[in-house]
């Protein structure tokens, strides 16, 4: 069975990037700090720059100027103080992986198990030219050309780039805000163009993505920082319910197609793990759905049964008809298939709490067992320990017993080298050297009692003088 890891790393305070974008070059989210960097200009861009230039010409230089040189101060802050980059020789900032080799589909924060509790609150300002932005055109003449999509459209916002399908039968234009493209979609659609009537709509994203089987402790700020290692994000959404419970499901729409396919490749190789619960996200792409314009009654129409349909309105079926017996199945099949699915359902909410269960008695398992093994070796450690205790008591004991007979032998060779002859001759010095010190004393004793004995003859008064 495969080792469970953890990870006990010390908690990290993310500085999550602001989720605004600069116009004409998006500000892609990287780990700590936003990271910009250098966008190619492709023919959609040449339009969008022309379209600013009108805008650009009326501030002064001076202003120009003192702008970028506050957006390169800012960089260079942010960009100095993120350890996931670094700044080639020219300034540019290149993004690389975890061998330092730069990488197209890890392009953002390093995810490598820190902790992480805290966020900066969320950037509420507008976004501009996101994929949210953009509309779809239907029903062109063949005649059109960009200059003519980007004259009536430009009427309503700033446009950033034009496509037209093949055949001039379609069109995708992104302007620069949601409520522009909702403005423009609500005035043009359905108005004449060329002598064709136009089909707008807001288009779908085409760097949306769905991540699924999310865990319950998952928010927006953590899964915008998560999947921020693919690539720049305009939106990252954790879809909840009427009470702001999380549904376990959530929306990332990428700056571009090429992080979102990333995302959903390296998620389907590899387990993406976003809490401690071992539990893998799951990407596949999301699929549109209109849940705000619906199907107008003006786009249907067209359809070829269309006629044969509404013959007859909206009633209820009159009993004993063939109509309400035909209705009347249809309903027990609907409520047929609704309990076999609520069956289904119940049946693998089942399973999927067994799988839980079973997936963490297996974790528990193997925490017993890394600790059993650890204290295998503490057991073994001890054991050793004990071993060199003993080994150096006996140590000590054999030093001390040798001591002790080395004290023993030089006793017996000092015995044997101070026999009963040199006692004896020792005593006789000794006495010698006494008998000598008493005579040298009475001598002495005998040489101050003349003295005396002349010093009073001497002395006519008869006084005694002391010395």
């Amino acid at each position: 069975m495969a080792d469970v890891k953890t990870s006990s790393t010390t908690p990290v305070k993310v500085n999550q990037p602001q989720q605004s974008q600069q116009q004409q070059t998006p500000s892609p989210r990287v780990g700590n700090n936003p990271k910009i960097f250098p966008k190619t200009k492709s023919d959609t861009d040449i339009g969008s720059q022309q379209s600013l230039d009108i805008k650009q010409e009326q501030q002064s230089p001076n202003k120009q100027q003192q702008q970028q040189q506050q957006q390169h101060n800012k960089k260079r802050k942010l960009n100095n103080n993120n350890p996931h980059y670094h700044h080639n020789q020219d300034g540019d900032n290149q993004s690389s992986n975890y061998n330092g080799i730069p990488s197209s589909s890890l392009i953002g924060p390093r995810l490598t198990g820190q902790p992480i509790y805290e966020f900066p609150p969320p950037d509420q300002s507008t976004q501009t030219f996101t994929g949210r932005c953009r509309l779809f055109v239907a029903n062109l003449p063949s005649t059109a050309t960009e200059d003519a999509l980007r004259k009536l459209f430009s009427e309503f916002g700033q446009i950033s780039e034009i496509f037209i399908g093949k055949g001039n039968q379609f069109a995708f234009i992104k302007m620069d805000t949601r409520s522009n493209a909702e403005n423009a979609k609500n005035s043009l659609d359905g108005k004449p163009f060329e002598g064709r009537t136009l089909r707008v709509r807001l288009a779908a994203h085409a760097a949306a993505i769905k991540v699924t089987n999310l865990p319950p402790c998952v928010s927006n700020e953590l899964l915008y920082y998560a999947f921020s290692t693919f690539g720049p994000i305009e939106r990252a959404i954790v879809v909840a319910d009427d009470r702001g419970r999380s549904l376990n499901e959530g929306i990332i729409e990428f700056a571009r197609k090429s992080s979102a396919q990333a995302a959903i490749k390296k998620c389907h190789n590899e387990c993406l793990l976003l809490t401690a619960s071992p539990l893998p996200c799951l990407a596949t792409s999301l699929e549109s759905r209109d849940e705000e314009e619906g199907v107008p009654e003006k786009n249907i129409q067209y359809q070829s049964d269309y006629r044969r349909e509404r013959e007859i309105g909206p009633r209820f079926s009159e009993p004993n008809t063939v109509e309400n017996e035909i209705a009347k199945k249809w309903k027990d099949f609907i409520q047929h298939e609704a309990e076999r699915r609520q069956a289904f359902e119940t049946e693998m909410q089942q399973k999927r709490e067994n799988f839980v269960s079973q997936m963490e008695y297996f974790r528990l398992e193997e925490e017993t067992k890394k600790l059993r093994e650890q204290l295998q070796r503490m057991e073994s450690q001890i054991q050793h320990m004990h071993g060199e205790r003993d080994s150096r008591q006996d140590y000590e004991r054999q030093r001390e017993e040798l001591r002790r007979h080395h004290e023993s032998v030089l006793r017996q060779q000092e015995e044997q080298l101070m026999g009963p002859q040199h006692t004896q001759n020792d005593l006789n010095l000794l006495r010698r050297q006494e008998s000598d010190l008493r005579q040298q004393v009475t001598t002495l004793h005998q040489m101050l009692e003349r003295q005396e004995q002349s010093l009073r003859q001497m002395d006519p008064m008869g006084q005694h003088v002391c010395i």
